[in-house]
């Protein structure tokens, strides 16, 4: 079984493993809220600082030593919605009319033009494209584009129109449903190989949201590490490990 992974932050994109199978596997992982220098890999390899130092993220950090680094390519957008309906749908944010996270502000002296909140059907995704080709498809974890959620747009397999508050239930064992996220991973795998179809699957991770969720082992090694910081940078490393160990 040969897979190509893909992953990916909504501020850092570590690596890529090349096959050559014409319908390789894909995994395509995408973290949110994550920093550009939030890993222990180095994002551009002449900037010492575009890594952590505190931070360890041992299989990130492999799978970008074995795959490559795209150091000079950017999020489509600095926020989460935009970001997630310009990965699907491979448009821009302004070309879906959807460029903030927020509603519109008031106080402003012009008016904001009025913005797309939902994913519209006519919008074709990776998904459906993917699943044209013959592959099975999931996404697993945070959706938060709406639609009608993943299964409209392309997806056999998915946890429904998921955003934000769906992390917060999540504690050790399972912080922010990052193992569990994991294990339907695998399970989804398994069943493909078993039917005999290439897969693609997203994990939208939502890590590093609720980061306070972290294991409490995690969340102790990093007290000690980084003793004197405040509670949020702490808990950031921590589930910052977690998710790490997610990827396997």
């Amino acid at each position: 079984m040969r897979i190509l992974l893909f992953a990916a932050c909504l501020l850092a994109c570590p690596p890529l493993v090349d096959v050559s199978a014409a319908q390789p596997n894909i995994i395509f992982m995408l973290s949110d809220d994550q920093a550009w220098n939030g890993l222990s890999v180095a994002m551009h390899p002449q900037v010492p600082t575009s890594r952590s130092t505190t931070i360890d993220t041992p299989r990130l950090s492999q799978l970008a030593a074995e795959g490559m680094r795209f150091s000079a390519a950017y999020a489509p957008a600095p926020v989460c919605s935009p970001t997630r309906i310009s990965l699907q749908t491979g448009k821009s944010p302004a070309q879906v009319h959807w460029t903030k996270a927020a509603p519109p502000e008031a106080g402003r002296q012009l008016i904001e033009p009025r913005g797309t909140r939902s994913i519209a059907d006519a919008e074709l995704t990776i998904g459906e494209l993917l699943q044209t080709a013959g592959y099975a498809t999931a996404h697993f974890g945070k959706w938060h584009i709406g639609g009608g959620g993943p299964g409209r747009h392309g997806y056999d397999t998915h946890d429904g129109d998921t955003g934000n508050e769906h992390a917060f239930g999540f504690t050790d064992p399972n912080p922010v449903d990052i193992f569990g996220m994991a294990d339907r991973t695998a399970a989804f795998m398994a069943a493909s190989q078993k039917a005999g179809k290439p897969f693609f699957i997203q994990l939208s991770w939502n890590a590093l949201h609720a980061s306070q969720n972290a294991l409490a082992a995690t969340l102790a090694k990093y007290r000690q590490r980084l003793a004197g910081e405040n509670d949020k940078r702490i808990s950031v490393a921590a589930i910052s490990e977690d998710l790490d160990t997610g990827v396997g």
